[in-house]
């Protein structure tokens, strides 16, 4: 089987949960799958260490530098358009490029979006002709977050504007698992909103069209064709 783990930025250096659960996925999968990673890099990051540290994990690491994050146009765009303004910061040209290019070179049967952030490339993935399963991992319900900052802000002007942007978030992440035609197809990972402490493997069997189990995440799948397969991945969450 042949993952590709795309997310918004490399599992390196190990100093944010976000990295170390990418880590130690990618650590347990690469023992069963041929996993690859395709991330943003920030601006002026220097990427031979990177490359070096997370060689003996990935068959394959492709970095992308990301443009500017919260310009004054994307945020104009994010206060006025259909797209929220934590999209807009990693949706880029040179990312929708790349990752064309990453699909067309090898065919991937998965392909684990690592953020709500990466919505916007969904259409590529959909649009790959083996059509992979986009497996849409949010770590964190990023709507709920940005309400719960919105309700905090003393800014007037700030308070609207993240409200706003939670309710597109939250139009993003009911979104991720629907396709052109308005069916479910794939499948999605959302986080209990009160995550309890777990470390376990879940076997999926993709070829069920929903499976709900007791940590209170949703798993969707598309048709398998009558073929079943499976994918273990291991999920941890820690108490706030």
């Amino acid at each position: 089987m042949r993952v590709l783990q795309f997310a918004p930025r490399a599992c390196w250096p190990l100093d944010t949960g976000a990295k170390l659960r990418n880590f130690h996925l990618a650590r347990v999968l690469a023992h069963q799958t041929h996993f690859s990673l395709l991330a943003f890099k920030d601006h002026g990051e220097r990427l031979d260490q990177p490359l070096t540290a997370l060689e003996d994990l990935y068959e394959k690491v492709t970095m992308v530098e990301r443009d500017a994050a919260y310009t004054f146009a994307k945020i104009v765009r994010g206060g006025l358009g259909p797209t929220p303004l934590p999209v807009l910061n990693y949706t880029t040209d040179r990312m929708k490029q790349t990752l064309e290019r990453s699909l067309t070179e090898r065919e991937f049967d998965i392909v684990q979006v690592e953020s709500v952030h990466l919505m916007a490339y969904l259409p590529i993935i959909r649009a790959t002709p083996n059509r992979p399963l986009a497996v849409c991992d949010w770590h964190n319900i990023e709507s709920d977050l940005m309400l719960r900052y919105s309700e905090r802000e003393s800014s007037p002007a700030r308070r609207i504007y993240a409200r706003r942007t939670a309710r597109l978030m939250s139009e993003f992440e009911h979104r991720a698992n629907i396709d052109k035609a308005g069916k479910r197809v794939e499948m999605q990972c959302r986080c209990a909103r009160d995550m309890a402490a777990i470390a376990q493997y879940l076997l999926i069997d993709l070829s069920q069209q929903k499976l709900q189990c007791s940590l209170d995440l949703t798993f969707r799948s598309k048709s398998t064709g009558g073929t079943v397969n499976r994918a273990a991945y291991c999920f941890k969450a820690a108490h706030a």
